[in-house]
Formats: C-alpha cells, sequence, structure tokens
C-alpha cells in the first residue's frame, strides 16, 4: 500500500510539473490583440493611403535557401543592426505619409530580435498614432522566446479590435499559436471602417483557400466597408509565372474567392508588372490591398528597396 501511494504522489508531481511546463511555454491569450497608443493627433482625410510590407523580423534580405528559418532570424547580429534596419524601414514608411501600415513578420517580444517590439518601435517613428499587435506565433522556453505575427499601425482611431486564429490550422500549429488576421475597425470622419491584416499560409493552397473563406464570412458577417492587405502568398489568375511549390497539388483559387467579396481591378493592379517578391529577385506579386463596398483602390505602388525579403505595396484607397 505504500509503495502505491508513493506511486501515486510520483504520478501527481509529474503531472503537476508537466501541466506548468505546458502552461509557460505554449500558453498565451492569441485572441485579445495587444493595443498601444502612442498619441490622440489623428488624421481626418476622406482619401486612405495603405501600404502593406512584410518586414521579414527585421533581418533584412536572405534567400529561403541559406538557413533554416530559425537560422535565418538569428541572422541578426546585434541590437544595433536591427534597430539601424528598422530606422530605414521607418524612413521608407514616414516619407510615404501613411494614414495605415499593415505588417507581417514582425517580433514584439522575440529572442532573436533582442526583445525590441518593431512594431511599437516603427509606429513611433513613423509618426502613428496606435498600434494593433495580433499574435501569430508565441512560444517561451528559458533560451528562446517567441511573439510574433501582424500589426496594423494607424493614424485614426480605434473603436475595437480582434485576433482571429484560422479554424483550418492542424493542431501542432495551435500548440504555439497558428496562422490568424486582426480585425480592427476605426472611425474615419463618423464612418467605421474595417482593416483586416493577415499573413496566409505560404506551404499549402488548400489552407489558402479556407482561410481566405473564413475572411470572406467575417467581413459579411461585419457588414463594414472593409481593407483587406497582408502576404497572401497566392498570385491572381492572371499571373504568368507560377510557383508550383506554392500552388501544391491543388490549383490556387484564394485571390479568385476573394474577388467574389473586394474589387480586384487588375488594370489597376498589373499584377505581371508589380511584383513584390523577392526583393533580390521581384519574379511575382503575393501581397495585397483589397478593398470592398464603398471603397475603392484607384493606385499601387511598389517600393524598391531590400529591408526585407518583400518589398512594400503602397496603395491609395478612396470612398466611393
Amino acid at each position: 500500500m505504500k509503495i502505491t501511494f508513493n506511486y501515486l504522489i510520483e504520478i501527481v508531481v509529474i503531472f503537476i510539473i508537466i501541466s506548468w511546463l505546458f502552461f509557460i511555454v505554449f500558453q498565451y491569450d492569441h485572441t485579445t490583440p495587444n493595443i498601444i497608443t502612442l498619441h490622440n493627433k489623428y488624421n481626418n482625410d476622406q482619401n486612405l493611403k495603405v501600404m502593406t510590407y512584410n518586414i521579414a523580423h527585421g533581418r533584412g534580405y536572405l534567400s529561403m535557401d541559406e538557413k533554416s528559418f530559425l537560422g535565418r532570424n538569428f541572422n541578426i547580429k546585434s541590437k544595433e543592426e536591427l534597430t539601424s534596419r528598422l530606422n530605414k524601414i521607418s524612413e521608407v514608411v514616414k516619407e510615404q505619409n501613411l494614414d495605415f501600415l499593415i505588417l507581417e513578420e514582425v517580433d514584439f517580444d522575440t529572442s532573436w530580435s533582442f526583445h525590441v517590439d518593431e512594431a511599437k518601435y516603427i509606429a513611433k517613428n513613423a509618426g502613428f498614432s496606435n498600434v494593433v499587435e495580433g499574435i501569430k506565433w508565441s512560444l517561451n522556453l528559458p533560451f528562446l522566446k517567441i511573439r510574433s505575427g501582424n500589426a496594423i499601425l494607424s493614424k485614426y482611431p480605434l473603436v475595437k479590435a480582434s485576433n482571429i486564429k484560422f479554424k483550418s490550422e492542424p493542431w501542432y500549429r495551435k500548440l504555439i499559436g497558428g496562422h490568424s488576421f486582426i480585425a480592427a475597425v476605426y472611425n474615419i470622419n463618423g464612418q467605421d471602417v474595417q482593416v483586416i491584416a493577415t499573413h496566409l499560409d505560404s506551404d499549402s493552397s488548400k489552407n489558402r483557400e479556407q482561410e481566405a473563406q473564413q475572411i470572406i464570412d467575417h467581413v459579411r458577417a461585419s457588414n463594414l466597408p472593409t481593407i483587406l492587405a497582408g502576404d497572401l502568398n497566392s498570385v491572381t489568375p492572371l499571373t504568368k509565372e507560377v510557383n508550383e511549390k506554392m500552388r501544391d497539388k491543388y490549383p490556387d483559387r484564394t485571390l479568385e474567392m476573394l474577388s467574389k467579396e473586394f474589387n480586384l481591378d487588375y488594370d489597376v493592379m498589373q499584377p505581371n508588372e508589380l511584383f513584390t517578391y523577392s526583393s533580390e529577385n521581384p519574379h511575382r506579386m503575393i501581397d495585397y490591398v483589397l478593398a470592398n463596398k464603398g471603397l475603392k483602390v484607384t493606385s499601387y505602388e511598389v517600393l524598391n528597396n531590400k529591408h526585407s525579403d518583400h518589398l512594400a505595396l503602397v496603395s491609395k484607397v478612396i470612398f466611393t
């Protein structure tokens, strides 16, 4: 009986330790975005300027073949190197005089980027009023901490925001977060406008299509004028060059699906001329700014710099 009792005590202790480790390593509130208010000076222009930029964690340009995912990110040698690159990104952003900046692959509190909140850093340097940070990946180990995801930087008053997880994510990704989209509502001169920031799955077109459908469902349920921006990892039906690895064994219908809710004007978009990836060898458009009812994208411009493996895409959005 004593052996049995001791055995049970050991099991309980082990269970408590494992549960505690699981909590500190994996658990984080991924659905509540972190909101940072920098000041209360807002724009009042009805014509909006929106940029989407995958900044690759601030590591600069590195080809996919050079190192593993973690290896590429740990290529940042020092905090000084990181902040120097963030300063350059901030300068590019500030010159554009944006209303909204959507960032992907941006770190909030991560080991390889020296725990710098990159979204807040850029927002302060580029003059934004507020920041919404949506956690995509989170991990808390003694030797590695990750808080990374998407962000919206704005010069308009924030009404509400949420970070919504994609239902199609496999269970192992959900342990440390998973792909998601930020849905934030802003007051633009008395009118509520929704801005969605996302980074769709790069590995599976089937997952991308399911993610696109969830965004469409959300937009229709919200019944608000909406701007969708981010790294969609998808090419348009008109794109001549196709990446077979991205398409897997499924035809990629992501942009075709989104076109049922958002206005895709290919004469304005020019997907065979405005390439956003890669910055070293631009050959396809996979980053987008789209708008639906009551809004219209009137122009796109790709900014040619190598502060990331992506190029920034700037668009002008008007009320119709």
